[in-house]
């Protein structure tokens, strides 16, 4: 076994691992932590959990365990009889990865900081007759090569724009754009909706994720999961309208100044229309 190829929220794993070599156990479990997605669940025979100390089972003595949950702690573990420079040079190695890795996320911090996305912003343009002006003068500016000026509400009221009315191609254009300058859930989402409407779902689903990821008070990128996720099976559904609907209780749940206003994305609709739907579904 040397991983799946895709990532899951849920795995259920049947297989009698007390006949592996303790090594063996380790990479089977490895393997089954790097393909959950974070906060996904591995579900487990109870029989199984005594016989492997990894992190991914922290709670296994616990009475009746029989599922554990992928945190944001390490979920992996080293395998044993590596020799002493092997596991000094990995350590080496993963030190200077780490380093790289901060150096990434500060630079990417950076960027997105210098463009920045306001939602209220977004609601503010779409108010003033839909946001046709906007994307008029948006895209104005694109076909003049001064798209550099336009803010990022702007830039994301226009794609709204264009997607509603059904202007793919210029989208697009905007999405790649704001795409190379910054990688937040909004445009995240808004690639998502792109998809969504070209109906490729797959991809949507990917993008939804990825801007859930990002801000786990950004319902919008869950709503648009749970919906998905009905084409799948009953668990994973509700699993993921669960999640919807914990977003949903985390953005009302935020001070008021605190909050971010993502009903733009969503045609205007607040969370509490959403949140009546999911539960309706749920039950």
């Amino acid at each position: 076994m040397s991983g799946l190829e895709k990532k899951y929220d849920i795995i259920f794993f049947r297989n009698s691992i007390i006949y592996f070599s303790y090594r063996n156990r380790l990479f089977i479990f490895n393997s089954l932590a790097q393909s959950l997605h974070p906060d996904g669940l591995l579900f487990l025979g109870v029989s199984e959990t005594s016989s492997l100390d990894h992190p991914l089972l922290a709670n296994r003595y616990l009475s009746n365990a029989f599922y554990f949950q992928k945190t944001g702690i390490a979920d992996s573990a080293p395998h044993p009889g590596l020799k002493q420079n092997e596991t000094n040079s990995g350590g080496i190695k993963h030190k200077n990865q780490t380093e790289k890795q901060k150096l990434q996320d500060s630079s990417k911090a950076a960027k997105q900081a210098a463009f920045p996305v306001n939602c209220s912003e977004i609601a503010a343009l779409l108010k003033n007759d839909e946001g046709k002006t906007n994307a008029e003068n948006v895209i104005q500016k694109f076909n003049s090569k001064d798209a550099v000026s336009i803010p990022g509400s702007g830039l994301c009221a226009a794609v709204i724009y264009c997607l509603h009315t059904h202007e793919m191609d210029c989208a697009d254009k905007i999405l790649t754009f704001l795409e190379e300058r910054s990688s937040c859930a909004c445009i995240k989402f808004l690639r998502g909706e792109y998809y969504l409407l070209r109906g490729n779902n797959e991809e949507a689903g990917k993008h939804y994720h990825e801007a859930a990821i990002r801000e786990k008070h950004f319902w919008p990128a869950f709503y648009r999961i749970a919906s998905l996720a009905s084409e799948g099976n009953m668990t994973r559904y509700e699993y993921k309208i669960k999640k919807a609907i914990e977003s949903i209780e985390l953005f009302q749940n935020r001070e008021r100044e605190e909050r971010l206003y993502y009903e733009c994305f969503m045609d205007g609709f607040s969370p509490d229309y959403f949140l009546r739907i999911l539960v309706k579904k749920l039950v």
